[in-house]
């Protein structure tokens, strides 16, 4: 772990030359990365259709995704290189300094004591996420706007992508100011001794649940529109299938008023997914979701992520006390709880890094346990199918470097998961038979008309959702 290897060395070490391995170990990571940034982007110039590819997409498909994702791994060397200066020039010109000290003169401006360490840290980070939030606005700008736009993926308006921005800085805010106020309360008092961090620990631990607890009925609902699945086929077939399953209702989620990408993390549908997948699929990737939850995969995540976030604080605790930390970022006469804070996880960052490898190892896993459930249900060509289809209207990466996808993906590669499935490609259909229709098509045939009754494939009275 970089921070307890800093820990052991900074008695050694002068104020310099802690900065110095904090400046190491954060160019160490970003040079890797570009690393693997760079093979995956010599794979994206491949023009000629792989011979493990052949009879799984077609030719066209392959190129369109090789020229989406050749465009996206451009942009990504910029944001990468971007990201990676400000991180070295952050540290070495004394940017914690200047933002704390800025926070003091608006306080003082209006009329409060700068002393006041709480207030002036939650100032200090408004002043800092501004900052971040404004260098941000010309990268999501070209990317929604200029490389989306081009591949006919964005569908946000100009003015939906400035107010989603103005809704997720004042929920951050919200949600954000007063975790870090309490938890710099708990660091700075104390509260329980050297065992502070327990304390800590509860409070982060216990934030993220009531996150995960409010964010499908309050959060989501803030950027998207949820509406229950209308009756008709579609919606008859999801409910038989889950009938044995803990499902109360089925939403739809208007993600394609922000993108035309498919998603599905939860028990609501994308509109894109419906417009997507034909019923065989769509249900085959519910049952992957449904193994998700046989599994227990979320709890078993949120297990992981609160023991990791133990130790990691257990470490912070011996961190927040070394003067050389604050001295090394040049805070010579105060030790504000929140730079020791801001120092920690930068230095965490390399072993976040390598904690996010062995997640995605894991992750990769209850991927492969996901598609089994789809199997043991006999619907494997399906899912298969569904997958192919996705990543097809997604343009996903169809030829990933294998170094990179072991590093970043928390998901097996399409041939991967293919492979698993034992999925074979269906025979071509016959030139013009009509194309099998997507669970939009059912829904919109299965709608109701002023002169119609009730809607084709509609579940008899006394069966259905919950109401």
């Amino acid at each position: 772990m970089t921070v307890l290897l800093l820990s052991t060395l900074a008695a050694s070490l002068s104020p310099s030359g802690v900065l110095h391995t904090m400046v190491g170990f954060v160019l160490a990571a970003g040079v890797f990365e570009l690393y693997l940034d760079v093979r995956q982007h010599l794979n994206f110039r491949v023009k000629k259709l792989p011979p493990q590819l052949v009879g799984v997409i077609e030719e066209k498909d392959f190129w369109q995704s090789q020229e989406y994702s050749l465009a996206k791994s451009r942009f990504g060397f910029v944001q990468s290189l971007f990201s990676l200066t400000e991180s070295v020039c952050f540290l070495l010109f004394g940017a914690l300094p200047f933002v704390w000290s800025l926070a003091g003169k608006v306080m003082a401006a209006a009329s409060i004591d700068p002393d006041r360490e709480l207030v002036r840290s939650l100032v200090a980070s408004i002043i800092y996420d501004f900052y971040e939030g404004l260098v941000g606005i010309p990268f999501g700008l070209y990317q929604h706007f200029v490389l989306e736009e081009r591949f006919g993926f964005n569908k946000m308006t100009l003015k939906q992508f400035f107010v989603d921005l103005g809704k997720q800085s004042l929920l951050d805010l919200v949600l954000s100011g007063p975790l870090m106020v309490a938890l710099l309360w708990l660091v700075k008092r104390r509260v329980g001794g050297e065992f502070f961090f327990l304390w800590v620990w509860l409070l982060v631990i216990g934030f993220m649940f009531l996150v995960n607890l409010i964010y499908p009925t309050l959060l989501a609902p803030l950027f998207n529109k949820f509406t229950k699945l209308p009756p008709g086929r579609v919606r008859s077939a999801i409910e038989e299938l889950a009938a044995h399953f803990p499902l109360t209702e089925v939403y739809q989620m208007d993600g394609s008023t922000r993108s035309a990408h498919s998603n599905n993390k939860r028990v609501v549908l994308y509109d894109t997914l419906l417009a997507q997948l034909s019923l065989g699929p769509l249900l085959a990737v519910l049952m992957h979701e449904v193994g998700h939850w046989l599994h227990g995969h979320l709890w078993k995540r949120l297990g992981v992520l609160a023991l990791v976030m133990l130790g990691m604080l257990a470490l912070f605790a011996r961190a927040v006390n070394l003067p050389v930390l604050y001295t090394a970022l040049g805070f010579h006469n105060e030790r504000p709880v929140v730079v020791g804070l801001a120092s920690f996880f930068l230095l965490a960052g390399p072993a976040m890094h390598l904690l996010g490898f062995f997640s995605n190892l894991w992750s990769r896993r209850f991927e492969y346990q996901a598609d089994a459930n789809a199997a043991a249900a006999g619907m494997s060509q399906d899912l298969g199918d569904g997958l192919v289809a996705i990543s097809v209207q997604n343009k996903g990466n169809m030829n990933p470097d294998w170094l990179y996808s072991m590093y970043h993906y928390s998901h097996p590669t399409l041939l991967e998961r293919l492979r698993a499935l034992g999925w074979q490609p269906r025979p071509k259909s016959p030139v013009g038979a009509p194309a099998e229709r997507t669970a939009a098509q059912l829904m919109a045939e299965d709608a109701p008309r002023p002169d119609a009754g009730a809607p084709r494939g509609a579940a008899p009275a006394g069966r259905g959702g919950a109401n």
